[in-house]
């Protein structure tokens, strides 16, 4: 990651003496473009992160699949932070994460999320890009035309739950 604030590069070299200096003459500057557009344009809300992949930005240069691996990595570090924090594993919800991912890193996923002590939801538009093992205790619905269904073979007690 590399963090860039919107007061500019040097604001990292100041302290917060420096900084609020700074901040206080931009909202001076900017105050009747404020008022004009009706938004505060100034401040940390404005700052960025920028993920990297090596020395290259991963938003110009990734590719769909690093995004999506990106993104995955990003929930799955928030999920674990959560956990060690309050002690509990939060639910994790999918939504069709396998489509775009390849093989390997397809199979990884759904290895990680088998070793993961949670709730998982996932959505699919195609059961053959979701790995699950059979005999896990899973739970699978079909929706068709807005109607949720339990297919045959799930874990009844959930989709009784999910009912009622």
């Amino acid at each position: 990651f590399v963090y860039s604030p919107s007061l500019g590069e040097e604001v990292l070299n100041m302290g917060e003496d420096g900084i609020a200096d700074m901040m206080g003459l931009r909202l001076l500057e900017r105050e009747n473009d404020e008022l004009v557009r009706g938004t505060s344009l100034v401040g940390p809300h404005r700052d960025d992160i920028k993920a990297m992949v090596g020395e290259r930005a991963l938003k110009v240069y990734g590719s769909q699949g690093q995004h999506r691996t990106f993104t995955l990595a990003l929930k799955i570090a928030e999920m674990d932070f959560i956990k060690r924090e309050i002690g509990e594993t939060p639910t994790l919800i999918l939504d069709d994460v396998a489509s775009e991912l390849d093989e390997k890193r397809n199979r990884f996923l759904f290895e990680y999320l088998r070793s993961i002590d949670g709730q998982v939801f996932i959505t699919a538009t195609d059961d053959k890009d979701v790995k699950l093992l059979p005999g896990q205790d899973l739970s699978i619905f079909d929706v068709k035309s807005g109607v949720i269904e339990p297919r045959k073979g799930s874990n009844i007690n959930a989709c009784a739950e999910l009912r009622s």
